[in-house]
């Protein structure tokens, strides 16, 4: 999802640098990992998460090109 074809209300706001969203679900527990894993790379930008629910978390990362938010669906996905 491109940073215009958010909705207008949306709570989140992309980066300038990074305008394309990836909607993550991952466990609870591997959020301190997924988080270490994006804070070691420039190309992504973790804009929001979630509470958890139902054993899930939903965290919004901002990805600078569609191959990085491709890599990213691929491996997290």
């Amino acid at each position: 999802m491109k940073y215009r074809e958010l909705n207008v209300g949306t709570r989140l706001r992309l980066p300038i640098s990074h305008p394309i969203l990836a909607t993550i679900t991952i466990d609870p527990s591997d959020w301190s990992r997924f988080h270490n894993l994006n804070d070691d790379t420039p190309a992504t930008r973790i804009v929001g998460h979630d509470d958890p629910k139902d054993g899930m978390m939903t965290v919004y990362v901002a990805c600078s090109s569609d191959e990085t938010h491709d890599r990213l669906l691929d491996g997290w996905g």
